[in-house]
């Protein structure tokens, strides 16, 4: 099974300005191996009065990994004297 995860395994993380807002997009796959980049890019969008846009539109699949990242982004943002908000897909749902 483990072999069949690897293989569906695709991440995209990108970080982008939108405004006045940094947006970190995920998309595909949020597992342990895309925890390192993911708050790397949520690191360099911080800083203060910052206002950062987690963007999980195009998420496939996310373990508790990645829902304890993005717990974990919120506090990156928020020591730094930011905001973060998380933007969902319409439907909700993410297997």
């Amino acid at each position: 099974m483990t072999g069949e995860r690897d293989a569906e395994h695709v991440e995209h993380i990108a970080l982008e300005r939108v405004g006045s807002r940094s947006r970190v997009r995920v998309a595909g796959s949020f597992d342990g191996r895309a925890r390192e980049e993911f708050l790397a890019a949520v690191t360099a969008a911080s800083g203060e009065g910052a206002r950062v846009d987690i963007d999980l539109h195009g998420l496939e699949f996310i373990d508790s990994v990645g829902l304890s990242s993005v717990l974990v982004a919120d506090r990156v943002v928020s020591d730094a004297g930011g905001r973060l908000r998380v933007l969902l897909p319409d439907t909700g749902s993410v297997r």
